[in-house]
């Protein structure tokens, strides 16, 4: 947020010009979510002299309207005929949303407006934008995402950017599916909380739960909402178990009555001992006594690799069978492609804010290399909108009656 109180101006007579609350700060006389230098002018006059001239103010890059005030991150000024700046009282306040959530669209606004704000805040002062060259082909390599460094902050602004709407929304359909007096979860590649977020959406404000969540990456934007009883922990998931033994582990692992894998499972391969994860979690299940006597497991994937990560899920229910659960009916399955476009799961209430996608969509217009820039032919600057390729696996295990 801008807040612009005065300048002061000295005349060439020597006359102190106050400038109050110059009409240059409006966004709606100024191109929105541009990513080249704008300027605004506001004129000055002196009341003793007479004598006229202008000041310019030059926008590296303006970021949304907030409805209240304007938000932008450049205040370099320029002043005309002799005049000049003594004093200038501007602050730029960054981007920070609501203590509470009125709802999901808002939750949605302004998190997303958060991270677009501080992203494109953090990128100006590293001067990604110089020389008219795209500032996101750092990113992306061999256009491919496979190849990203997740342990970059700004590859997670954007890496949310394009997917925390899509996926949000799909945890939050993911968790209305089950049903539990309170919730214990244990989330193994958390990221940044979006599994969290979502099962906090899907429930009542009140709802009895725990939440643990481990991924080898420090994650930002773990802390969306406020006070919340979420815990995250920067491991392995080989680490974590070992952690679970060391306390016991029908304290620790024998808790969780929800074990979820938000598209992670297709990762938990060898370590670098050669020991594949998740036989240890597999384990480590066998050897607990656990707490509930209803357990859900919950896988949620991507498109054609759902099944290959549901036959590792077996390795997971083999386990649970071991220690006395069933399964309680079938495997429940969701295939995004039954949703249409810019549907999410019967809700299509929801949207993406408007002006970032449109920020999103154009940005490699900037780009001076685009046809060979790794960013601008791998995403084509579109923020996910459905749910086509979401696909989840729900199992409920409840423990056999002896």
């Amino acid at each position: 947020m801008l807040k612009f109180e005065h300048i002061k101006i000295l005349c060439p007579c020597e006359n102190e010009i106050n400038l109050e609350d110059p009409d240059f700060h409006s966004l709606e006389k100024i191109s929105p979510l541009s990513f080249r230098p704008e300027f605004k002018t506001a004129s000055i006059k002196c009341s003793k002299c007479g004598k006229e001239g202008t000041i310019k103010i030059c926008w590296k890059h303006i970021a949304l309207h907030d409805g209240v005030n304007d938000i932008l991150f450049s205040n370099d000024l320029t002043i005309t005929n002799d005049f000049r700046i003594i004093e200038s009282n501007i602050e730029i306040l960054k981007y920070s949303p609501a203590t509470t959530p009125l709802n999901t669209q808002s939750f949605i606004n302004e998190n997303l407006e958060k991270i677009y704000n501080e992203f494109f805040l953090e990128s100006q002062q590293k001067n990604f934008y110089s020389n008219n060259k795209c500032a996101l082909n750092f990113t992306f390599e061999q256009n491919s995402l496979n190849n990203i460094d997740y342990s970059r902050r700004d590859v997670q602004q954007l890496y949310l950017l394009y997917y925390f709407y899509a996926y949000f929304l799909q945890y939050k359909h993911l968790y209305s599916k089950i049903e539990l007096e309170s919730y214990n979860i244990f989330s193994i590649g958390c990221g940044s909380l979006l599994d969290y977020y979502g099962f906090r959406y899907s429930k009542s404000n009140d709802v009895s739960h725990k939440y643990y969540g481990i991924d080898q990456y420090s994650w930002c934007y773990r802390d969306l909402i406020p006070n919340s009883k979420a815990v995250s922990r920067n491991k392995s998931l080989a680490d974590c178990i070992k952690g679970f033994r060391s306390q016991g582990l029908n304290q620790t692992l024998g808790s969780f009555n929800v074990f979820i894998f938000p598209k992670s499972i297709e990762y938990l391969e060898n370590n670098e001992k050669g020991i594949h994860e998740l036989s240890l979690l597999a384990d480590a299940i066998k050897e607990t006594k656990f707490k509930d006597d209803k357990i859900y497991l919950i896988l949620n994937g991507m498109d054609k690799k759902i099944e290959e990560d549901v036959d590792k899920l077996h390795l997971i229910i083999t386990a649970f069978k071991n220690c006395g659960f069933v399964l309680n009916g079938s495997m429940l399955s969701y295939d995004g492609e039954k949703c249409g476009l810019n549907v999410f799961c019967g809700d299509n209430t929801l949207q993406y804010p408007t002006p970032i996608q449109t920020s999103l969509k154009t940005i490699c217009n900037y780009c001076a290399n685009k046809n060979s820039c790794s960013f601008c032919n791998t995403l084509k600057g579109d923020p996910m909108l459905n749910a086509i390729y979401f696909k989840y696996r729900i199992v409920e295990l409840v423990k056999e009656k002896s």
